[in-house]
Formats: C-alpha cells, structure tokens, sequence
C-alpha cells in the first residue's frame, strides 16, 4: 500500500478522493487550513492523519509532521472564485507555492507529483479538445495553471519524480456546493421555481464525482507501475458530451418539474465550450471512464433534496 498526501484536502474533490484512497487501504495525509469550514467532510479512519496549515504559504510545514510518502496531489490553490480568477498577483502566488509543494514532495520522498489543472486552460473553443490541443487561456487562472504546467514539468524532471498534470473538465456530485449549475438546478426545478439561463447551445462535458476521483487513482498507478513514465497531462471528465441544454432538460423531466426554463434570459460574455477526448485517458485507466450515468446521479440528487439531506 502507499502514502497519498493531498492539499486542499477538505474539498469536494479532496474528501471523495481521500475516501476512495482509504476504501483501498491506502495511507492518506490530508493537508487543509485550519480555518476550514468543511473538517467534518473529511472521513474517520485509522488510515488517515489531517495536518493543518495557516495557508499555502506555509505548505513548508508539513515536513514537521509527515516522515515520508508516495505520492504528492497537490489540489490547493487560491482564488477560484470569480474576482480571484483574475487577480495576477495572486495566481503569481500559487505557483510560487505550487513549486515549493515539489520540493517537499522530493524532500519527502514522494515517486510522483500531481497537480489539478483545468480545461480553463484551452481558453474558448468549440472544437474537440485533446491534450495536445492549443491552449489559450482567457483569465489569469488559466493563464497560471497552464505555466505552472511547464514549470513543473521542468523541475520534477530534474528532481526525479514522475509528474501528472490533470485538466479537470466539469465536475459534478451529490456532495458539490449548492450553487453549482446542476445543484441550483434540481433545486429549483423541485421548487418550480423560474429558472434563468443562457441559450445553453454550447457542447458540455459533466463528470460524476466519483468517476473523477477514480480515474484521478487510475492515472496514478498506472504512472508508478511506468518505469518509463515522466511527464504527461490527462483530461479528467466523462464520454457523455452533448449541448449543455439536453443535460438541462434531462433534469427538468427527472424532477417531474412545472418551472419555466428561461432560456436566453442572460447573455454571458463569453460561451465556454466543452468537449474533451478521454482516449489518452482511457489508456492509463485501463479503460475506465464511468461508472454512473448522469440520470443515475441526479435521481441520487433528487432523492437527497426529497428527504431532506441537502
């Protein structure tokens, strides 16, 4: 079995990967802040330690408490919400600290790092998207996590460890925040309340959160049986992409809902695209890409808001 450090791990995708890395009996060391508001997200058991930091300036310390490891996932990162998706000074200092995260991933003895990185990276494209795709990024978020790519290519190939890059697509689950587009959704459509949207043409990618995680596993171990594995970027999303409108209404019918769907009702600047290649993907997972359908996961999520879970 192996030593898993994740950062940022209390989040949505910290906390399912960090169950699914204990369910295989792994050791897992959570890094969080201290001030986080979802500890009680985090699972209980005797294979997981949690080691708290002030911030992600002060990721040095966790040497005090961690003798040695694996493997490195590095998911904190600062400023993703909409105002700091565009402060440069900021995102400036994620890879800074992003960079120092390798170091104490050598410095612990960790085979491979890998970061969290996302198709806001491409920037605006219709076109299917492969990891080869040109990327153009649009905000400074993008903008960083696409150099921070390159540079850690670069010194985890002079370091000696094996780096995994992950342009996660569109992650979705039972567990997200209530404001994301399928949990307001469901939402409202059980409320029948009014719903405003864009014209919702765009192609859209969505995956279930515990497909993510899995693949996430996959691409890790797949990377560490390599012997000559070193660098390489893998999408993390579904085979299910179609125009954002037909998830939409697969929702509407699933709720048995009387809101009016008002599409077109908003105007956004700029349309994001998603349709993602899995095949590079699939080589490292040995196939896999899903386990759960998007209607088996909102009749989950409807169940959930029914009895009064979320």
């Amino acid at each position: 079995m192996a030593k898993y450090i994740i950062t940022g791990g209390s989040s949505f995708i910290g906390v399912a990967l960090s169950e699914l890395l204990i369910s295989m009996g792994h050791e897992v060391f959570i890094v969080c802040r201290n001030s986080t508001k979802t500890i009680d997200k985090i699972p209980q058991s005797n294979l997981l330690k949690i080691i708290f930091y002030e911030d992600i300036s002060d990721i040095k310390s966790i040497v005090n408490f961690i003798d040695d490891a694996d493997v490195f996932i590095h998911l904190a990162w600062a400023g993703t919400s909409h105002e700091g998706r565009n402060d440069r000074h900021l995102q400036e200092e994620n890879i800074h600290y992003s960079l120092e995260a390798i170091h104490i991933a050598k410095k612990l003895g960790c085979k491979l790092f890998v970061e969290s990185g996302s198709q806001a990276e491409y920037g605006y494209t219709t076109d299917l998207i492969t990891e080869e795709s040109p990327c153009h990024p649009e905000n400074e978020y993008g903008k960083a996590k696409l150099e921070f790519g390159g540079l850690a290519t670069e010194l985890c190939g002079e370091l000696g460890l094996k780096y995994i890059h992950l342009r996660i697509i569109s992650i979705y689950g039972d567990t997200d925040h209530l404001w994301t587009l399928v949990m307001s959704s469901i939402k409202k459509m059980l409320n029948n309340e009014d719903i405003e949207l864009s014209d919702c043409t765009q192609k859209w990618n969505f995956v279930y959160i515990k497909d993510a995680v899995k693949q996430m596993y996959s691409v890790c171990k797949y990377a560490l049986a390599n012997p000559d594995f070193k660098a390489e970027v893998y999408h993390i999303g579904s085979d299910d992409t179609r125009p954002l409108i037909e998830f939409i209404q697969e929702m509407y019918e699933l709720t048995n809902s009387h809101s009016r769907l008002l599409f077109g009702a908003y105007k956004p600047a700029n349309v994001v695209s998603l349709n993602p290649s899995m095949n590079k993907t699939k080589i490292a997972t040995g196939g896999f890409v899903s386990d759960y359908s998007f209607h088996e996961v909102v009749k989950k999520i409807i169940k959930n808001f029914e009895g009064g879970l979320l």
